[in-house]
């Protein structure tokens, strides 16, 4: 028996309502000895939680996960055919796990494992296109984006600690030397890739990921909860992430509300600090009536925010 995994789900057999967006988790599924090969443990399973409670409300339905497991015999530069006709344009495949795009290049300690499949192979080419460098120790931008926004430019290169989290360790400066950012930083960086339309007639791509898990559970929590504008809209969007200077052990996922979030492409709409503080200001009329909160600087309820030209 053939036991590749298969890209099916809900719309499988064409008989979707006609319009019908739908959005499949594109998951790497982590496998431990012994487990068999059951989809029991997925890489990001609490950030994906996050981003599926979000895309819904861009429009799109719930088509379930797409399981990427690692190849256990598969040579490098070869590619395993899936069925991919469950795609419709207007769909959308999402991902909350930065791909291995050149992690063994750059000897990275914990690898996630390669598939080799053509639908795991155009996530790594659509990434690429973005950041033509990806490994969990450097990433390095598509210049058209360092030309385009002054933030990103002075991080368009960057390496990044393996150990204690994925800080900064180094950017590359305007002369091409790499600066070292000091034992002291704190900070380390997020990105959001979108395209509409990863081939002819087929879907959406979407990655949101930092350079770690926790990391990458805060961007995706604070994208669905504060910047849903941004998914599945801008191609391109990348932050500064840091966390408090005294995390505690959190009780909830508004845990990520307290983490700073410097925007280096364009600063979008804000939303409320946190879920909590919504439902209180909801029970105490504390929200202004009279439109005094557009006037001090937040954002309009309906997240309207002036967006950028992106470059393309």
């Amino acid at each position: 028996m053939n036991d590749e995994p298969r890209a099916v789900g809900p719309g499988a057999s064409g008989d979707r309502p006609a319009g019908a967006r739908h959005a499949w988790r594109f998951a790497t599924v982590r496998e431990r000895p012994g487990r068999g090969r059951l989809p029991i443990e997925t890489r990001d399973a609490e950030a994906a939680r996050a981003l599926q409670t979000a895309l819904p409300r861009r429009g799109f339905i719930d088509a379930g996960s797409i399981y990427n497991y690692p190849a256990e015999r598969q040579a490098p530069g070869t590619r395993v055919a899936m069925d991919l006709s469950i795609f419709r344009p207007g769909d959308l495949l999402w991902t909350v796990t930065r791909l291995p795009c050149h992690d063994q290049l750059d000897d990275v300690r914990d690898r996630v494992g390669r598939s080799y499949t053509d639908l795991e192979t155009a996530y790594i080419e659509f990434t690429i296109r973005h950041l033509p460098h990806c490994s969990r120790t450097k990433v390095c931008v598509a210049e058209r984006y360092a030309r385009a926004f002054p933030g990103v430019a002075r991080a368009a290169s960057v390496q990044f600690r393996q150990k204690g989290g994925a800080v900064i360790d180094a950017s590359m400066d305007e002369r091409g030397r790499w600066q070292r950012a000091g034992a002291s930083c704190r900070t380390s960086l997020a990105y959001l890739l979108y395209e509409e339309q990863a081939w002819d007639g087929g879907p959406g791509l979407l990655a949101s990921f930092g350079m770690c898990a926790a990391d990458t559970l805060v961007w995706n929590y604070l994208l669905a909860n504060r910047y849903p504008d941004l998914l599945a809209t801008a191609p391109f969007v990348m932050a500064e992430l840091t966390p408090p200077e005294r995390p505690q052990r959190p009780q909830t996922s508004d845990f990520a509300c307290d983490w700073k979030v410097h925007f280096l492409t364009s600063e979008p709409g804000d939303r409320p600090a946190r879920q909590g503080a919504r439902r209180s200001a909801a029970r105490d009329g504390s929200a202004a009536r009279d439109g005094s909160a557009a006037r001090d600087g937040s954002a309009a309820r309906d997240g309207s925010a002036a967006q950028p030209v992106w470059p393309r």
